[in-house]
């Protein structure tokens, strides 16, 4: 029989995934703080640090949580699990420090360096709050903050703009927004940005006929634009008539373009439940922001939803509360840590029971 655990190992310099640093930190299980290794190991007995004892390993870290397709999976109890490849990849959106942002505490370089070495992650959502038009057009800030991802090792997954969404009452604000937005996702091309939010606009639940035909030209154009440079674009579930799973699903349809794409907000919607909401528009997502709210309520499920419409982007953690953020945000990253391990199980890990009346501990 294969043993199968999942551990962590600070002593480790060397694993399958090439060599990394020794450091401080111990856990249990798969966690946020820095690499696992899920071992198979045919021996019985709990696996040992010596060279020599291990079968099959791979690791567990920042860039994501991959179990080859030939190995197993382990799950509760020790049993093996079906056939699977897993990917932990999450990222965080620096919305989630605006509360530093606002207190002059963070800055753009600063959140690069909070994403990448206190929450040991490898990938970040830019939220333009912290990089402002004067800033964001500039060629020389673009490349600064290309140098810092590309030294950090970070990917650029979501460039979340606000401001110059499509629809505006007049058509000279129309207009003037349209520019923004084409200059907006030219930094996030040169900033090195895989996806990049705009939003719609409009007010209430629904957009009239002009509405609606002027959102869906102007999103084909910049879907048009990032198709042409390898990327997504497209709006998010994020306010007003975005809010509505009809809307969005009908505006994806008439754009209908391989570079437009939906910044799913897990469970954001009005007038139907999350689960729907998020299964309707599974199909266009191209990238995710996951709040407490969904993190405490249905997180599991919501991940297993788009998952089997085949999304394998980035879960962009976003806080909103704009307190205690670095403690807020670390907690809403192991959780989606914790989620995404769990999938690599056939059944949820548990912790097992440490006594029975008048008994032993079940693990000895």
């Amino acid at each position: 029989m294969l043993n199968v655990r999942a551990f962590i190992r600070p002593e480790i310099s060397q694993s399958v995934d090439g060599p990394h640093r020794q450091h401080k930190y111990r856990a249990r299980g798969v966690s946020c703080q820095r690499r696992a290794f899920v071992c198979l190991q045919s021996s019985p007995g709990p696996p040992s640090l010596r060279s020599g004892d291990f079968g099959v390993c791979k690791s567990v870290g920042g860039y994501g949580m991959k179990v080859a397709p030939d190995a197993a999976r382990p799950c509760a109890g020790g049993r093996l699990g079906s056939v699977r490849s897993v990917r932990m990849k999450v990222s965080i959106a620096t919305y989630a420090y605006h509360g530093l942002l606002e207190q002059g505490l963070m800055d753009i370089f600063g959140c690069l360096e909070s994403v990448r070495f206190r929450h040991d992650l490898r990938a970040v959502d830019i939220w333009n709050g912290f990089t402002p038009d004067e800033q964001a057009f500039d060629p020389a800030f673009q490349a600064n903050v290309r140098r810092s991802l590309d030294e950090r090792e970070l990917v650029h997954a979501n460039y979340c703009v606000d401001g110059c969404h499509v629809w505006w009452p007049a058509a000279d604000e129309r207009a003037h927004a349209r520019k923004v937005a084409m200059r907006q996702l030219q930094a996030g091309v040169a900033m090195g940005a895989r996806t990049v939010r705009i939003d719609a606009g409009g007010k209430g639940t629904q957009w009239s006929d002009e509405q609606f035909d002027t959102i869906a030209a102007t999103m084909r154009e910049f879907a048009q634009f990032a198709h042409d440079n390898g990327i997504k674009a497209g709006p998010e579930s994020h306010w007003g008539p975005e809010l509505v799973p009809d809307n969005m699903e009908r505006l994806a349809k008439a754009v209908d373009h391989p570079g437009f794409g939906i910044l799913i907000h897990l469970g954001h919607w009005e007038g139907v439940s999350s689960d729907e909401g998020d299964r309707r528009l599974a199909p266009w997502c191209m990238h995710t922001h996951v709040d407490a709210q969904t993190t405490e309520t249905r997180l599991a499920d919501a991940i297993a939803i788009l998952q089997k419409a085949g999304y394998d982007g980035y879960w962009g953690v976003e806080h909103h509360t704009g307190r205690n953020e670095y403690a807020e945000v670390a907690y809403q990253v192991a959780a989606v840590q914790r989620a995404l391990a769990d999938i690599a199980c056939d059944e949820p890990l548990r912790e097992p029971k440490l006594r029975e009346p008048g008994g032993m501990p079940d693990h000895i």
